[in-house]
């Protein structure tokens, strides 16, 4: 059966830690059934919930999620059913709505290529991100708090951070 305790690295207390994912998510959830957590006031438990915050993805506009050639073809659609709208309900030449349709085209023709290059990149960066984060989010889940020295720590590592340098290394973003 395989050893799971975790020891501080600083005061070498095992009954005084806590796993920060179990801390979190039972502050998340106000099912406190801890005894460590119940003995805290209001404002450290506030305190721990700020600073124990599991690293996450920023939101991105739905331009820098879909390609490019989505969305044209998306507007492109609109365009063709607006026109035949037209053409139908007003009587208006298919000529003349077929003309911006026409410079549209053209125009995305034109800048298809630096638009491309630019969603490349972007999503080539958003997954590096990505990889970097689930890193983090593997480090985070894996740390404890020690409840007696207010710390928190890495078992495998031991390497030792308080509140705010555990938050400004999960969210440097964020970092004040």
């Amino acid at each position: 059966m395989k050893n799971n305790l975790r020891m501080c690295p600083r005061c070498q207390q095992i009954t005084s830690i806590m796993p920060i994912s179990d801390i979190y998510f039972s502050l998340l959830e106000n099912k406190i059934t801890d005894e460590k957590l119940k003995k805290l006031s209001s404002q450290q438990k506030k305190d721990l919930f700020k600073f124990l915050n599991p690293p996450s993805f920023n939101r991105r506009p739905i331009w820098n999620i879909l390609p490019p050639d989505i969305l044209f073809g998306t507007l492109i659609l609109l365009l063709v059913f607006s026109i035949l709208y037209g053409y139908f309900e007003s009587r208006i030449s298919l000529l003349n709505g077929t003309i911006p349709l026409g410079l549209v085209l053209i125009f995305y023709g034109a800048i298809r290529k630096k638009l491309q290059n630019t969603f490349n990149k972007k999503t080539k960066d958003q997954q590096e991100i990505a990889a970097a984060l689930s890193l983090k989010a593997d480090e985070w889940s894996d740390s404890c708090y020690c409840f007696t020295d207010q710390v928190i720590f890495h078992p495998k590592n031991e390497k030792i951070f308080t509140l705010s340098e555990f938050f400004a290394r999960m969210h440097p973003e964020d970092a004040v």
